[in-house]
């Protein structure tokens, strides 16, 4: 669990970061690659990069100009230990006077000097590792730039691939860039379009305002989404530097890493995913699976192949944007992995049959009887953001909105803009585009082989009683459950389980 100065800053991008996919790799799909990026081998150009490898092949030299003592580093049992207290106190599993003063003080003092202490060693560079990137000039990616420095540092282009990859199309061709440049990896326009949607009343009253509402929170460097956007470095070069409190750096001394590690690259953005998989979804727990054993389409990665997209608003520019172009609107059209890519015959060996001969299957999807609950946004943020107000449940609607015959599975809760500290974007009840919404949901990442979610099917132990029970019956999203003149959108009806397919009570 992280620490809660990360989470406090983190807040803000909860939503977001249910939304979002981050891993790497490519087993299904589309290459993303074309004719006129054909790979060339580079000159070699070690000799011009001795200036750059005498710090950055030196530890020794790095830690000289970061003031790093390797005879005196911090004590990381210490430091993890503050943070596992703090976080237990922001659950509510201890109280709140579990960590006097000086231990906050310590806890703060630690962590800065952490990171410092991370930095110098994410600075390493090993030319050898490189590969045929080893070949290439520092210069040729690390270009000249006005990007602030340090005093004693020249003024680079950090992160190359922050526009996308233009540097990288020269060898990888044009066409992976292009589709990444439009994927929702890079542009977050899935969540941009969530807040496009959120502003739209403020944006036909004041535009201008609107639009600075949407920079605020969207594009802000520092905390806004695009700080946590990924480019191709922050998944094959360095591990991501997420809103200035993880240090980032680079995974493998600067190796092109084709497949990184989970925990160096997804589990940084999807944290709030990553958390409830390492600790409860039998995948990780059971089998030790890692994201990139199940998100290995290249469309979930670099992106769709953009002639396949659909052409509409560049959500990401704001609200007011006139610009047009191949976008992804959410991840209904990116998302790849299916359960049955593994599982081909579900319930073959269950005892009877009883779940085949039900139908269950044609009418349930998988994570509708295998999710655990959850906090979503609203369990967390409907109330106040404490621990002793967040709700723990599972809501089930339909797969497909506005179709009453789709499968029924899990919902998620999507608070209202002032719900959660620190955003910028108003809020109106009144409007049934901006209140808090239900949407399928991308949490999916909770799975368990034999749930029993509720309290009466873990008295009975019977997993019927998960919907055939009375508590079970409120598993599912009815028309009753709404407030359309109140918290909840006239929209949100679409998501609602028709009668007729509610289950029958025992």
């Amino acid at each position: 669990m992280r620490s809660s100065i990360v989470r406090t800053l983190q807040l803000a991008l909860i939503v977001l970061l249910t939304l979002a996919l981050v891993a790497c790799g490519s087993s299904k799909g589309s290459s993303g690659t074309d004719s006129s990026g054909a790979i060339e081998q580079p000159t070699d150009s070690v000799a011009e990069n001795k200036t750059c490898l005498a710090c950055h092949a030196s530890q020794a030299a790095l830690d000289t100009k970061l003031v790093i003592d390797r005879d005196s580093l911090i004590d990381r049992d210490r430091l993890s230990e503050l943070r596992d207290t703090a976080s237990a106190i922001e659950w509510g599993e201890l109280e709140e006077d579990a960590m006097s003063e000086a231990e906050h003080a310590e806890l703060g003092t630690l962590a800065a000097a952490a990171a410092v202490e991370d930095r110098a060693n994410g600075l390493l560079v090993e030319a050898e590792v490189m590969g045929t990137h080893g070949k290439l000039a520092c210069v040729e990616c690390h270009t000249n730039s006005d990007e602030t420095m340090n005093d004693w540092h020249p003024a680079i282009t950090s992160n190359p691939t922050a526009d996308g990859g233009d540097v990288c199309a020269s060898c990888h061709g044009t066409k992976l860039v292009e589709n990444f440049k439009a994927s929702i990896h890079f542009t977050l326009s899935g969540i941009a379009n969530g807040a496009c949607k959120r502003l739209k009343p403020l944006t036909d009253i004041d535009p201008d305002a609107a639009q600075a509402a949407f920079d605020g929170y969207f594009t802000s460097p520092d905390t806004g989404c695009m700080a946590c956007h990924a480019t191709c470095g922050s998944c094959h070069v360095s591990s991501p530097l997420i809103q200035d409190v993880d240090p980032g750096g680079l995974m493998e001394n600067h190796r092109f890493v084709s497949e990184p590690e989970s925990e160096l690259t997804c589990m940084k953005c999807h944290w709030e995913n990553g958390e409830g998989w390492e600790a409860m979804d039998v995948h990780a727990t059971n089998i030790g699976m890692e994201c990139t054993n199940c998100h290995t389409a290249i469309e979930e990665v670099h992106g769709r192949d953009i002639e396949d997209m659909t052409i509409g608003p560049l959500y990401y520019k704001g609200p007011t944007t006139t610009e047009t172009g191949p976008v992804e609107a959410s991840l209904t059209t990116v998302l790849q992995t299916s359960c049955a890519d593994c599982h081909e015959t579900p319930h073959a060996g269950v005892t009877g049959g009883a779940v085949l001969d039900l139908n269950h299957m044609d009418s349930l999807d998988c994570f509708a009887c295998h999710t655990q609950p959850y906090y979503n946004c609203v369990g967390c943020h409907a109330v106040s953001g404490e621990p002793e107000d967040m709700i723990e449940y599972v809501k089930l609607g339909l797969t497909v909105k506005g179709e009453p015959t789709s499968k029924l599975g899990l919902l998620t809760h999507i608070g209202t803009a002032t719900a959660i500290e620190g955003y910028a974007i108003p809020a109106d009840n009144s409007d049934p585009q901006w209140k808090s919404a239900w949407a399928a949901s991308s949490a999916m990442h909770l799975i368990d082989r034999k749930p029993l979610i509720n309290e009466t099917a873990k008295i009975s132990g019977s997993m019927c009683d998960n919907c055939h029970s009375v508590e079970g019956a409120d598993t599912f999203l009815k028309a009753t459950d709404l407030d359309a003149g109140g918290t909840d959108p006239v929209d949100d009806l679409n998501w609602v389980v028709p009668v007729d397919r509610l289950p029958e009570v025992h």
